[in-house]
């Protein structure tokens, strides 16, 4: 079968794009599964043979199969009697209503567009093309479903210009492998991938993975990306990446790590910071050296009898060289900078703080942040201060490293701050709330001294200077195949765009697509430069090669990724967060289970009886999130224990959407006894 492209810009390549920006694969080995879909969705009384011989969406190995299956129960539900006129008298365009239905259903449930649930169910019924694994897995009454398909898409007028620009089979597959939809299937819980380490170089690859495992943390983003924030504040605006004539961007990153108060990101945090906390101690205590000096000459010069004659040759107060600042206002970081050209690095533990207190002197927050944005771009920076004069930094470049709570995030990133672009320059990341493991791992020696040694090397490297000796970035350019690989990135995120409408979540990657994948790939070739022993500052080290890239490319899906997850909170019902955080609390207990009344033990604030946690189980179930067991207790006495649906598991079946089958054993978790049991015996 080949494709064409399609009139609205649908194509397989773009959807190539699509899948590649979300690092997946093709699934060819689940063939049969996707013919029985088509078949089901191309013909009423085709599903209702399929499912008779028991088949159910907890049988399809691809949670996107068990989705669209669950999208074709919701259709023949919704019908009620009209179904039965389909089933029975499938002629005069009865066919073309049921796709229709099934089309609105798979709109609903995958929380896709009304275009996208077209091209889904078209690619699917398109799949058809030989009915031997469907006659073979389901039942010959399927090969005349098969028979009809040019009869019934023919009928179906409405999506006949459709059928023209329809993807290719791989192009169909891989537009219902998309995570986005699926993601906010609220039968599904989304699963997230570790950040993707082995793209780091070996060096950093290796001090991430040691100090993650030492951490007891089972997922090494806060360390990944805590080192990435490092790496920025010792790089930021000594170097920039020219994209394209004119167009050139700062080593800046800015870096929230989003998690709980003891989810262990404030250790992350500081292991990576520590090899720049020493620099900065060092340079601090020649400071005070060269100050106490300088102050000592000036006293010795007030008391000289030739103090007029020497004021010709008055020195200078010593600089205070600086590369990290904890918490710094606008006007404080124009000072700073003053000196500094190099840029800057925030570190704030409590970054909501940070962002919170913009302004906090000045009560203008709205007028702070505005000039913040400017330092993420290099852009120049005007400060006037009463007593002290203007400031003005040409260049100022301020990259920001911090942790914050996710109850914070909210606050710290209200409206004016997600439609003022704010947020959209951060890299948020958020692993799982789990609580850490005691761990006998210790980093190696070889690994800390790794680190530190990178970080020393890229920050003792001076700014470069033009014709005036005004300081400037040093350059890096992209080898050709680097900038083709950006080019193709960079329109794999642009198909991601079009297909959300969350207008925050397409400013910010806009920016990753833009500017920050070139500066993932600026900071990855330096560190591989100074790993490899070599002097980023030769002619022959300013290349970013296609490897880097490629390196940087998988590290911005990551982060796009991350971001998917991260900004649909902003805009989560209430319902949906109380649901959510339930099902965050059952994921941290042993086996992902729990019974109604360990809930309510453990819940007590929300949940003020064990009848209470019950309920709350109950529409678990019925969203299809979990189901329940029953389980022999040691007393002798049984148990009803709630068992939350895996990320990656196929468990719901057409019970998802009704609720039906969602008690288990004893009619839900109330079955034993009606309180929802106990773990054993009262």
């Amino acid at each position: 079968m080949t494709g064409t492209a399609t009139t609205n810009g649908t194509s397989a390549a773009q959807a190539d794009a699509i899948l590649t920006a979300r690092g997946l694969e093709p699934i060819d080995s689940q063939r049969d599964e996707r013919e029985i879909l088509g078949a089901a969705l191309l013909d009423l009384r085709a599903y209702r043979a399929i499912r008779g011989l028991g088949i159910t969406a907890s049988m399809f190995s691809d949670s996107a199969h068990a989705a669209i299956w669950r999208s074709i129960h919701k259709a023949e539900r919704e019908l009620g009697e009209g179904a039965e006129d389909i089933a029975d008298d499938p002629e005069k365009g009865m066919r073309s209503r049921w796709i229709e239905h099934c089309q609105r259903a798979v709109q609903a449930i995958m929380k896709v567009t009304a275009q996208e649930a077209r091209t889904l169910c078209l690619g699917f019924a398109e799949l058809v093309v030989s009915p031997a694994s469907v006659v073979r897995i389901a039942a010959p009454g399927l090969l005349e479903a098969h028979r009809r398909r040019e009869e019934l898409l023919a009928a179906h007028a409405a999506m006949e210009a459709a059928l023209e620009d329809r993807p290719t089979e791989n192009a169909a597959l891989r537009l219902m492998s998309l995570e986005r939809p699926l993601k906010r299937d609220r039968t599904a819980a989304p699963k997230r991938r570790g950040f993707p380490v082995d793209q780091l170089p070996a060096g950093v690859a290796r001090f991430v993975s040691e100090m993650t495992s030492a951490l007891g943390l089972e997922d090494a983003s806060f360390t990944a990306v805590a080192c990435l924030g490092v790496v920025a504040g010792a790089c930021g605006g000594r170097w920039s990446v020219t994209i394209k004539r004119g167009y050139t961007v700062p080593l800046t990153l800015w870096v929230g790590l989003v998690g709980e108060s003891g989810s262990k990101k404030s250790p992350a945090l500081e292991a990576c910071l520590k090899p720049l906390r020493d620099i900065q101690s060092r340079h601090w205590a020649a400071h005070r050296e060269a100050q106490a000096t300088f102050e000592r000459e000036q006293k010795s010069r007030r008391r000289s009898r030739d103090a007029a004659m020497d004021a010709s040759v008055e020195p200078e107060a010593p600089i205070a060289w600086r590369c990290l600042a904890d918490d710094a206002t606008v006007e404080a970081l124009g000072r700073i900078l003053q000196d500094n050209a190099h840029g800057v690095l925030i570190a704030a533990d409590e970054l909501g703080g940070f962002l919170m207190g913009l302004g906090r002197y000045t009560n203008a927050r709205g007028a702070d942040e505005g000039r913040m944005l400017g330092c993420f771009d290099g852009s120049a920076l005007t400060v006037d201060r009463k007593g002290d004069g203007t400031v003005h930094i040409p260049r100022a470049c301020v990259s920001i490293l911090g942790g914050i709570q996710p109850g914070t995030l909210t606050r710290a990133f209200g409206p004016a701050q997600r439609d003022g672009g704010m947020l959209a320059r951060f890299l948020l990341v958020h692993p799982p709330d789990r609580a850490g493991r005691w761990s006998d791992a210790e980093p190696s020696i070889k690994a800390i001294e790794g680190w530190a040694l990178t970080i020393e090397a890229l920050a003792g490297i001076a700014c470069d200077g033009d014709e005036q000796d005004r300081p400037m970035p040093h350059r890096l350019e992209l080898e050709p195949e680097a900038r083709e690989m950006l080019a193709r990135f960079h329109d794999e995120i642009a198909v991601v765009m079009d297909a959300t409408d969350d207008g925050h979540l397409r400013s910010h990657l806009s920016k990753l697509r833009g500017g920050i994948v070139p500066r993932l790939a600026g900071l990855l070739h330096l560190i591989g430069v100074v790993e490899r022993g070599g002097d980023p500052l030769a002619p022959e080290a300013r290349t970013i090669t296609a490897a880097t890239m490629s390196a940087a490319v998988e590290i911005g899906r990551w982060f796009r990724a991350e971001a998917e997850l991260i900004y649909g909170r902003f805009h989560e019902p209430e319902q949906e967060a109380l649901e959510r955080s339930l099902v965050e609390y059952i994921q941290r207990q042993e086996g992902g289970r729990i019974t109604a009344r360990g809930l309510h033990r453990g819940m007590s604030k929300r949940f003020k009886n064990t009848e209470q946690a019950d309920r709350a189980l109950r529409e678990l179930a019925k969203a299809g999130r979990g189901r329940f067991e029953m389980v022999q207790g040691k007393t002798g006495r049984p148990a009803t224990w709630f068992i939350l649906k895996d990320e990656n598991p196929e468990m719901a079946g057409e019970g998802d959407d009704t609720g039906e089958g969602s008690g288990g054993s004893g009619g839900g978790s109330g079955g034993s006894g009606g309180s929802g049991g106990g773990e054993t015996s009262r």
